[in-house]
């Protein structure tokens, strides 16, 4: 007879817990069909080094650990925007979001010690938010894209995030590159990557995990973004 209790009061609170679990109210972030920079923008980062490819894919024993942080904002006229790592700000991407495919593309890059712009013959794809993932031809549109892509969700109490998550390697004899970047509305979530950037077989693992939004401190970009503007007004006006 006690067994028999015991089996109606689990079962009762089985009901009791599926009830309680069907009323929360789940905020749902979908996946982002473009960059998201509509104002200045300053993320912190944390990098970590290995020194081993082992290590790099299990996560352990990390070599050196820092901190980085990663700039977006948009241009005087906003339809180029600026997107770049350190601090102070010194070199940056120029990007722009292609609205028609839904693609955040570099088209240059500006050097701000050297007030030296470059623009680049075909653009790199940066990240790629179109709901349909067929890189056919991309070859002659992009000097660069990822040529992998799935989706990952993630569920922390009571939000569900969507993120895409895309694999980009490349390998030119003397140069090997993997990178797997995770991307959600919030932009750039976490990434893994290694390179072999002199092509002496000397590769390098990276770790990289946002960490939060830093409060945006115009002073510190006073003379990067206006000789940015005056470059871009030079080529676009």
């Amino acid at each position: 007879m006690m067994m028999k209790n015991f089996t109606l009061l689990l079962f009762i609170g089985l009901i009791f817990y599926g009830c309680e679990d069907s009323n929360i109210n789940y905020i749902v972030h979908n996946l982002p069909n473009s960059f998201i920079i509509d104002r200045d923008y300053k993320w912190e980062y944390k990098r970590t080094e290995y020194v081993n490819k082992t290590d790099w894919e299990n996560e352990r024993n990390p070599d050196t650990t820092y901190f980085d942080t990663l700039h977006a904002g948009p241009s005087e006229n906003h339809q180029y925007f600026y997107y770049g790592w350190g601090n102070p700000l010194w070199y940056s991407l120029i990007v722009k979001n292609d609205e028609s495919v839904n693609h955040f593309i570099s088209i240059g890059d500006y050097i701000g010690w050297l007030d030296y712009i470059t623009m680049y013959e075909k653009p790199n794809l940066v990240s790629n938010y179109s709901s349909i993932f067929d890189t056919t031809g991309y070859f002659n549109i992009y000097n660069s894209f990822s040529s992998n892509r799935y989706i990952e969700i993630d569920t922390l109490d009571n939000i569900i995030k969507h993120s895409y998550v895309e694999i980009k390697t490349e390998s030119e004899g003397y140069y090997g590159y993997y990178g797997e970047s995770k991307k959600n509305l919030f932009g750039l979530e976490k990434a893994k990557f290694y390179y072999d950037r002199n092509g002496d077989g000397n590769y390098r693992y990276f770790m990289l995990e946002k960490l939060k939004e830093i409060n945006f401190e115009a002073f510190r970009l006073e003379r990067f973004k206006p000789k940015l503007n005056g470059k871009l007004n030079q080529i676009y006006e």
